[in-house]
């Protein structure tokens, strides 16, 4: 989970915790793909990625386009469900969500934790990356 707002970040990430999840929650798009590229280093996968589009140093939008590449490219890598968020909705449209293959798009101004919780679980369930889910998500 990568979001440079940090209040919404500790929100994400404990609400997370609390519905089964193991979050790794960082604040700059460099760490996460840094985060994932370590995981995958030590044979392990995130099974969700739920990205801030706007984020200091690379988009996320950047972060998703380099993880799906590697997914379609790579037999060890497997695909991940991908949902972004933003609190600027003008940076955001249908176009760009689904050439980056969004599987979901949460508006921040207008969401609470549970909110992008709901959507995570929806989306997840949509994309088939049910196996890893926690039960009571």
């Amino acid at each position: 989970m990568v979001d440079d707002d940090d209040d919404i970040r500790d929100l994400l990430c404990i609400a997370l915790t609390a519905k089964g999840f193991q979050p790794v929650c960082v604040g700059r798009g460099l760490m996460a793909l840094w985060q994932y590229h370590d995981a995958l280093s030590k044979g392990q996968a995130f099974d969700v990625l739920i990205m801030d589009v706007a984020l200091p140093d690379i988009s996320g939008f950047t972060i998703g386009q380099i993880v799906r590449l590697l997914e379609t490219t790579s037999t060890n890598v497997p695909r991940a469900c991908h949902i972004y968020h933003s609190a600027h909705s003008e940076l955001v449209n249908k176009e760009r969500l689904l050439a980056v293959k969004a599987d979901a798009y949460v508006e921040k101004a207008s969401a609470t934790a549970e909110d992008i919780l709901a959507v995570v679980v929806s989306a997840c369930v949509s994309a088939a990356v049910t196996a890893t889910l926690p039960t009571d998500a």
